[in-house]
């Protein structure tokens, strides 16, 4: 009763003995849902349906585990992740024990990054200026745009050193030194330059560079860059 896991022990497809913490998840009452059909816990029946396939595991000794949207009683739902064992493999009257742990939480933070990176996604591939990710001065991640400006095939730019595009190795390390102590400074770094194409030709670019740590500006800093030529 003490674990942060419901606890459930099944048989015949109903529940027969549960902790406390199984019957909050679900919405019933201490006792109440003693006798309740698994069935009542899913809102289709193609969901139970699907559900009662995995038995076969459970005959078999095997361990099942799978995450589910599930119903509480009041018709709202949850994620759960479950995972159940068979007390005597291959003798299904002998019930399953089954454990409930909610992740509703951990769902919904993981569906928010995934729709931050698409939104992300998104704004690099249309950007109209160059947008680039660099970790010590090497370059993990940028938009085409920036690839077109430099006149690099997609992909080629990636773990190459942002010197590709100076003139000489001082205006590298000149260059360097200057914007990264702004950097260091929590500050927005922001010039026009001359960069330099794969081809050797020139351009000048309006660059805009800020640190994602100040205390670490060499382990992360997003640099766009404007054709102002």
């Amino acid at each position: 009763n003490n674990v942060v896991v419901g606890i459930s022990f099944a048989r015949e497809r109903k529940v027969r003995r549960c902790n406390r913490r199984f019957q909050d998840q679900t919405g019933y009452d201490a006792g109440e849902v003693i006798g309740t059909a698994t069935r009542e816990f899913y809102f289709t029946d193609e969901e139970h349906a699907q559900a009662e396939g995995h038995y076969a595991e459970l005959d078999r000794g095997e361990t099942h585990s799978r995450e589910q949207w599930l119903r509480r009683r009041d018709g709202s739902g949850f994620w759960c992740r479950l995972t159940g064992r068979a007390l005597a493999p291959g003798d299904p009257s002998k019930g399953t024990v089954w454990l409930f742990e909610d992740i509703t939480e951990t769902k919904r933070a993981s569906e928010e990054v995934r729709r931050a990176l698409a939104e992300q996604d998104l704004i690099l591939a249309n950007a109209t200026v160059g947008i680039a990710f660099v970790r010590k001065r090497v370059f993990q991640r940028c938009n085409r745009r920036m690839e077109e400006m430099l006149g690099y095939a997609p992909g080629e730019l990636l773990g190459q050193s942002t010197e590709v595009f100076y003139a000489s190795r001082e205006s590298f390390e000149e260059v360097g030194a200057r914007s990264y102590a702004r950097l260091a400074e929590g500050a927005t770094y922001t010039e026009e330059r001359q960069l330099r194409r794969k081809d050797g030709t020139l351009l000048w670019c309006k660059v805009v560079g800020r640190a994602i740590d100040p205390a670490r500006p060499h382990e992360g800093s997003i640099w766009i860059y404007d054709d102002v030529s």
